[in-house]
């Protein structure tokens, strides 16, 4: 891994965490994760995930990795995103 890469800007999320996401999506959809990131830089594409998810708690994550399960494909970054944060219904929203 490039040497510019070991720490992350300080509102970045910390490349092990995206390390770890990249790591599970590998795991769960095998060559289509790699047929979807081929053509990208490792490191460029992971310090873009790091900036990216910058702000997100651990248990949002986990949400995010959660979903995997249940997609054909491994997500983009905002569909990640969206993964960890769904949005809210108000009229269960309400309910609750």
């Amino acid at each position: 891994m490039n040497a510019l890469l070991t720490s992350t800007e300080p509102d970045s999320m910390p490349i092990s965490w995206v390390e770890r996401i990249f790591d599970q999506m590998l795991l769960t959809y095998g060559k289509k994760f790699t047929d979807q990131w081929g053509g990208a830089d490792p490191d460029k594409l992971i310090k873009f995930w790091c900036a990216g998810l910058a702000g997100y708690a651990g248990s949002e994550i986990k949400r995010g990795l959660s979903g995997l399960d249940v997609r054909e494909w491994p997500p983009t970054l905002p569909e990640f995103k969206t993964m960890c944060r769904p949005s809210i219904d108000p009229l269960v929203a309400y309910y609750e």
